[in-house]
């Protein structure tokens, strides 16, 4: 079981994941040229890794 402070994070990064745009903010500049279909495919991992 996640830390309550992780559970949250999860929770919120779940409600973004679909939405490419705020992905886009939320992502890491040093790779802000990734393609957004790569980067959606890269967060439904990253949410089913903590589930």
């Amino acid at each position: 079981l996640l830390p309550r402070c992780e559970q949250y994070l999860v929770r919120w990064f779940g409600s973004r994941r679909q939405d490419s745009k705020a992905l886009m903010e939320i992502v890491d500049p040093a790779i802000c040229g990734i393609s957004s279909s790569f980067l959606l495919q890269f967060a439904d991992i990253a949410v089913a890794c903590v589930q």
